[in-house]
């Protein structure tokens, strides 16, 4: 809330938040959140059932919160956008899972993040899943989609040649820099570079 406050009394007119939505459910937090000055929010959702849910996030019995947020939030009068990572756990059940929220819900527009190799999905298998492996699962979600504007990101364009402008790359991101510790920015291509050169399979 704090920084929402800062960027808006700096004068930012465009204030996104990207959230799990746990607290959004929570009409004062909410009304809070609008009166800081935040006009859109990205919401990240794990699952679609419990035992998806819970599986992915390591937080038991979260899954109504989430509900309660998307309930909530849909109602207000800023743009939602529904995000869901694509990794091992949730890829198999993605049309699914894209299908309930559209269904509950009026979103904005609909994203899929691809899991990169980097942080801890380089060591955990269960989160990181190779194109090939997601690949049918996508191409299936596109097919049968009949809700808002849904883009996949993270994956090649050449992997699904009949939907160019679903696919969003993260080539953007080349322009950015990180900071590991120190006062020296270290170029995201770089980084991701030395990720996938070290993958341990």
């Amino acid at each position: 809330l704090g920084l929402l406050e800062a960027a808006r009394d700096r004068g930012f007119s465009d204030l996104g938040l990207v959230t799990n939505g746990r607290r959004l459910g929570y009409e004062r937090y909410l009304a809070r959140l609008l009166r800081a000055g935040v006009t859109r929010i990205v919401l990240s959702v794990a699952g679609h059932d419990d035992r998806l849910h819970d599986r992915v996030t390591q937080a038991p019995g979260t899954l109504l919160e989430v509900l309660r947020a998307v309930d909530l939030l849909t109602k207000q009068p800023l743009p939602v956008t529904l995000n869901v990572v694509a990794c091992r756990s949730t890829a198999p059940h993605l049309p699914q899972l894209l299908r309930f929220y559209r269904d509950r819900a009026d979103f904005a527009a609909v994203n899929v993040q691809v899991a990169l190799p980097m942080g801890n999905a380089v060591v955990e298998r269960e989160t990181f899943a190779r194109f090939e492996e997601l690949l049918p699962t996508v191409q299936e979600t596109l097919a049968g989609w009949d809700g808002p504007p849904l883009s996949i990101h993270n994956l090649p364009p050449c992997f699904l040649p009949d939907h160019p402008d679903a696919v969003l790359t993260d080539a953007y991101k080349g322009g950015r820099f990180l900071y590991e510790g120190g006062d020296t920015p270290i170029p995201f291509a770089d980084v991701v570079g030395r990720v996938l050169t070290h993958l341990p399979y």
